[in-house]
């Protein structure tokens, strides 16, 4: 099982009531990330007729064929765990967090204007959310 870790101490850019007027606001967050399950690989777990029956389906909606961008977009995996730690805000005590999440990470375009080679997407259930992008060359 895999553990990862994310550390921050710094700036960040705080909630303000009109979006145009935001300010910046001192940060501390100290997360782990535990794997609960396996390693669901996309590709070769999902049943291809699965994936076939959507690439029709997807066609005859926007009549060209989908069947190459939904192989880009389905080659990674997806891991179940647990995120726990502390977020210490300006003017609050420290906060803990226990929260499950899913990471996932995709091999494939992830955005059309700016794509990445890797992407790693944690998506929590609360109000937290991560996304760590590397790319390579």
């Amino acid at each position: 099982m895999r553990q990862w870790r994310f550390v921050f101490n710094g700036l960040m850019r705080g909630p303000s009531a009109s979006c145009s007027n935001t300010s910046d606001v001192h940060v501390r967050i100290n997360f782990l990330w535990k794997a609960s399950s396996a390693v669901f690989d996309i590709r070769t777990s999902a049943s291809y007729d699965s994936i076939l029956d959507t690439c029709v389906v997807q066609s005859l909606r926007r009549s060209i064929s989908n069947c190459g961008r939904m192989f880009q977009l389905i080659d990674g995996y997806e891991q179940r765990g647990e995120l726990m730690g502390t977020v210490t805000l300006p003017d609050e005590k420290e906060s803990e967090v226990y929260l499950w999440v899913t990471r996932q990470r995709l091999k494939g375009e992830a955005s059309i204007e700016n794509p990445p080679r890797y992407s790693h997407i944690f998506v929590a259930r609360q109000r937290v959310c991560l996304h760590n992008c590397r790319r390579y060359a």
